[in-house]
């Protein structure tokens, strides 16, 4: 997974709470 696929995801994640 590229980089910036991550940084992404964790930012989909951040917005999930």
């Amino acid at each position: 997974m590229r980089k910036e696929e991550e940084i992404q995801r964790r930012k989909e994640n951040l917005g999930e709470t």
